[in-house]
């Protein structure tokens, strides 16, 4: 049966089909800066997670860097997850006292305060966010599920990967709740300390999200097998089923979303829109 949870994104949700294919060698991935819409590109089929590069430089979720380069193979920051993760939401609540080792007109300044009062991204103590640092693979997954809220509740080995005993305890329930999602490298191992890059997470969020609703208008998109994401104000469902889950997402604000027909399979997770301006028809949530 599906549920659906009113509030900020951090309820349960299970039965997800994300791949983190690691092909062998050097495999990585994520989004870049947020300091400018600059798009970019690399070169056609010169790359593993191309499609997937192209689909989210497409939807403005990731971006380049200013020479027009993207750079899929280079270590992903711990605020550059956090612009990604932010994007895909749409976050507009800002935290009452923010890091305190962030730089006055740091570009990461206003995505870690976004990040910090959605709740997915708590910092270490001392307030500190070390929004420069580069972030591991097992603390990416831990943000990545903290945001999706992914949980597996019953986890006590993080499947079989053959290093699972050096993934740390925080992050065994997010990998757990990623099985057959993150397949590790070709040495059955899940890497937990090393760095993850921009191809490895876009590929991630790529498999993570199946529809992603960012402009206005009615859709009829029949089957979803995977999770939707309304980020947009004045979206309307129709007439499908959506094998994973549904997040209608803080970006949609005061603004209305209307369901018809619709059924959510997974769980609805509803955190945008107004008192009474989600509107449900028909639908099985």
């Amino acid at each position: 049966m599906s549920r659906v949870k009113r509030g900020c994104i951090t309820a349960l949700a299970a039965l997800l089909s994300v791949q983190f294919a690691m092909p062998a060698g050097n495999v990585h991935a994520v989004d870049n800066t947020e300091r400018k819409g600059y798009i970019a590109q690399v070169q056609t089929g010169a790359h593993w997670a191309q499609a997937s590069i192209d689909r989210w430089l497409g939807l403005g979720v990731v971006q380049g860097y200013p020479d027009g380069s993207f750079h899929p193979n280079e270590k992903v920051t711990r605020a550059e997850l956090a612009a990604i993760i932010n994007r895909l939401f749409g976050y507009t609540g800002k935290a009452e006292v923010p890091f305190a080792d962030i730089p006055q007109g740091a570009w990461y300044g206003e995505t870690l305060s976004l990040a910090k009062a959605a709740g997915y991204y708590e910092g270490f103590p001392g307030n500190l966010s070390k929004a420069t640092a580069y972030i591991s693979r097992q603390d990416a997954v831990t943000l990545i599920s903290k945001a999706f809220s992914l949980k597996n509740e019953s986890a006590t080995n993080p499947v079989s990967f053959t290093d699972a005993a050096e993934i740390s305890g925080y992050a065994r329930e997010a990998v757990a709740a990623l099985a057959g999602a993150v397949s590790g490298y070709p040495d059955g191992s899940f890497g937990p300390e090393r760095t993850m890059t921009r191809a490895e997470l876009i590929t991630v969020i790529d498999h993570l999200v199946a529809k992603f609703y960012r402009n206005p208008g009615a859709f009829s998109d029949g089957e979803i097998s995977g999770n939707a994401i309304v980020k947009q104000s004045d979206v309307t469902l129709k007439n499908g089923t959506i094998a994973g889950n549904l997040y209608l997402a803080p970006g949609i604000g005061d603004g209305n979303a209307e369901l018809q027909g619709l059924t959510v399979k997974g769980t609805a997770f509803v955190s945008g829109g107004g008192e009474h301006s989600i509107q449900i028809g028909d639908s099985t949530l």
